[in-house]
């Protein structure tokens, strides 16, 4: 559904959909769909992902249908109609099922599939932070939820958001709950493919309304012709596959130089300014304490014409290694621009200014010291 959902569209008219409503969906790219800027062409692998991903939702229903269990209202288009202010739209969608079990309860039937890497996050994480959660999925499911309870099913308070691994076959369902009239959601448990079954009883606060606030703050963007934040780093993937990127950091430079100089910031900055030299200047120091070790260390190695050693209870290896890196003196001009890429980013730097006898005192400094270095070369020639 999903694959669907974002199918083609960097060539359709944007409008407020649920599988870009959570909090992980960049609103900066949201924006310039919005607006109707030419997207670039889209990675031709990330369509085979897309697909990838309705055959894996596909398979699933297929093995749900031989049991006793019924999946049925599969694909079925769900609108929730919002109006607040001057803002009125309907976040448009297609559920991808619902489950009914044997005692004939109901549930809404959400399905994911995910790489092994981001499916082993979710099942290994602490679930005392809500960023471990989903929440883009989870998001997406009680937008589903909560307008089958407002249109025709306010019976149906259940979610399970099925998560299988891609790599692997297995699989994580979430059982959530959720209640329209307040706006909440229940994480109750997360079940493994394995049997193994965890207890959470997470609560997400408002996770309808944040995605209707989030959807209004992009139109009023749109309408003030002002790009939200951006939320990730050039280098993140998002960034890397997004179909804005040279849009959105075009201007990056540009708005650097405009920021506010001199500016007071509070007392805690300051204590940790201060700490974060005192952690600098240590780590400086073991650094290069830990290299003079490691260099004496190899020495001896070397000393010993020996590759493996034993020193006490530890073990010593040397180990060649071969680094490639590219000349670019090596690269035709007409070649090089076209294989280069420019990554935009910020560097954090914490001086700590004179005061004007320090500097006063250092100007001193520096006339004695050549003075001294005057006389002293005057001494040699005479």
């Amino acid at each position: 559904m999903e694959a669907q959902e974002r199918e083609g569209t960097e060539n359709k008219t944007y409008y407020p959909r649920p599988s870009s409503a959570g909090p992980e969906r960049c609103t900066r790219q949201m924006y310039y769909h919005k607006l109707g800027y030419s997207p670039a062409p889209i990675n031709p692998r990330m369509w085979l992902v897309f697909d990838d991903s309705s055959w894996h939702e596909e398979l699933t229903g297929d093995w749900i249908r031989k049991t006793t269990f019924d999946l049925h209202s599969i694909q079925m288009k769900v609108d929730l109609g919002v109006k607040i202010a001057d803002y009125k739209f309907t976040i448009k969608g297609k559920i991808d099922g619902i489950l009914k079990d044997l005692l004939a309860v109901e549930r809404l039937f959400e399905h994911k599939a995910i790489n092994h890497f981001s499916f082993e996050r979710y099942w290994n994480a602490d679930y005392g932070d809500l960023e471990a959660l989903p929440l883009d999925n989870i998001c997406q499911s009680c937008i589903y939820c909560n307008a089958l309870q407002r249109e025709s099913q306010p019976e149906i308070r259940e979610i399970l958001l099925v998560i299988k691994n891609k790599n692997t076959a297995h699989y994580v369902e979430y059982l959530i709950e959720y209640h329209r009239e307040y706006d909440v959601a229940l994480v109750k448990e997360m079940v493994h493919s394995t049997g193994e079954r965890r207890e959470l009883d997470v609560l997400i606060y408002f996770p309808v309304s944040y995605c209707v606030d989030k959807f209004e703050r992009i139109e009023t963007a749109a309408e003030e012709m002002k790009p939200p934040k951006r939320e990730y780093d050039m280098d993140h993937w998002r960034c890397e596959y997004c179909p804005y990127g040279e849009e959105c950091w075009k201007d990056y430079i540009k708005e650097m130089n405009k920021l506010a100089k001199g500016v007071i910031l509070e007392t805690d900055v300051a204590d940790a300014c201060r700490y974060y030299k005192e952690v600098s200047a240590d780590l400086n120091e073991m650094e290069k304490e830990k290299d003079k070790v490691k260099e004496w260390i190899r020495e001896i190695m070397y000393f010993m014409e020996a590759s493996e050693g034993i020193a006490g209870e530890y073990k010593v290896t040397l180990k060649p290694r071969i680094t490639i890196r590219v000349d670019k003196k090596l690269i035709p001009d007409v070649i090089l621009p076209q294989v280069s890429k420019k990554i935009y980013s910020d560097t954090l730097n914490i001086t700590k200014p004179m005061t004007k006898e320090e500097k006063a005192a250092k100007a001193k400094e520096k006339r004695e010291q050549k003075k001294r270095e005057k006389e002293s070369g005057g001494s040699k020639m005479s």
